[in-house]
């Protein structure tokens, strides 16, 4: 009768580890947070700014313009304290007060007078602060201080930068939660007006782009995708 194997003999097969536990432990993974556009904005403490500071952040463009002001931030005192940023219904860029030197757009210089886009998908906007935004400061994410529009769209990302390009601020708004975690100096915001529902979570596909897992009504679709411009 012939013997059977030792183990040092036997071959063995490796397979990788099944995905197993619950998606946001998967690689790769995180939350976006639709804002609907309704009455929901994120409220952050109060954010004063400098010249020479930058404000950087991703944002979801939308499908078409619009017929008012539609603020990404703002801030939430009056016109001569506030930082507003948003879309303008001339399908420009708003900057209040000429608060801003210089733009870029996905890394590229973006001229004033250029339009904004409206096809729906992720861009990166860097502003520059001239000296007209000394003594100003944002408070508001996706809202105006003065009521109307809010934005229906995503954003994530958010830095506040030195002139010398310290990291001041930082939201990178995947909390999953209505507390918005400050990763450099505990100064959180917080989600006014949201559902639970708003937040999605997301894979990154190979591309870079991000898909959903499972999402809610509230988005455009279960497995909607945010792809970068």
């Amino acid at each position: 009768m012939a013997k059977l194997p030792t183990v040092k003999q036997m071959k063995f097969r490796e397979y990788k580890p099944l995905c197993s536990g619950p998606p946001e432990l998967w690689e790769n993974t995180r939350y976006f947070r639709l804002n609907e556009g309704t009455t929901d904005y994120v409220n952050i403490i109060n954010m004063p700014v400098s010249i020479g500071d930058t404000i950087e952040f991703v944002f979801l463009a939308p499908e078409t313009t619009f017929a008012s002001f539609t603020a990404l931030i703002d801030g939430s005192t009056n016109d001569l304290e506030r930082l507003a940023v948003g879309f303008s219904p001339t399908g420009k860029f708003f900057f209040d007060y000429g608060i801003a030197s210089s733009l870029e757009l996905d890394g590229a210089p973006f001229l004033f007078s250029s339009d904004f886009p409206i096809d729906g998908k992720l861009h990166s906007l860097k502003i520059t602060l001239s000296a007209n935004a000394a003594g100003r400061s944002v408070e508001k994410l996706l809202a105006s201080r003065l009521g109307g529009i809010n934005y229906r769209g995503v954003v994530f990302d958010f830095m506040h930068k030195s002139s010398t390009g310290d990291l001041l601020r930082g939201y990178s708004i995947s909390d999953n939660s209505d507390t918005i975690v400050d990763s450099v100096g505990g100064k959180n915001g917080t989600v006014i007006n949201g559902n639970p529902d708003d937040w999605g979570l997301f894979k990154k596909l190979p591309n870079g782009n991000w898909q959903g897992i499972n999402l809610s009504a509230a988005w455009d679709s279960t497995d909607q995708i945010l792809e970068f411009a």
